[in-house]
């Protein structure tokens, strides 16, 4: 999760038909036809709100193309798409070791949560 390292091959292939089934938008910044970042947000409903809320499953800048500005380029598209959706919120996770994430997070607005929560996982797939 987050860690920087390739996903297996076989989990490569499937990502995209899987993307094709799920309830998701995906952002894709390239240069001619190569690939720079994605921004993969996975589109959910508040029950507090009663609006729509989007949250940032997937945000990857490939190693060359860091530091130009791709990652907030795509985070700011997400926003417009979320405000233009009527979205209450955009969530996101981010790992504490993360710092250049959580700076980029921090300057578009993001911010910690009210209170602390835990990130809890049961695999189902073994």
């Amino acid at each position: 999760m987050g860690g920087g390292e390739p996903l297996p091959h076989e989990i490569r292939e499937r990502i995209v038909p899987g993307l094709r089934e799920a309830a998701v938008r995906v952002w894709l910044a390239r240069a001619g036809e190569q690939p720079l970042g994605v921004c993969v947000v996975q589109l959910g409903y508040s029950t507090f709100a009663a609006q729509p809320r989007w949250n940032v499953h997937d945000l990857a800048v490939v190693p060359e193309a860091r530091g130009l500005g791709i990652g907030r380029r795509l985070l700011e598209a997400v926003l417009a798409a979320a405000t233009d959706a009527g979205c209450s919120a955009v969530s996101l996770e981010v790992r504490q070791d993360n710092a250049p994430a959580r700076h980029l997070y921090a300057s578009l607005g993001f911010e910690a949560g009210d209170h602390p929560m835990d990130f809890w996982v049961r695999s189902l797939t073994g």
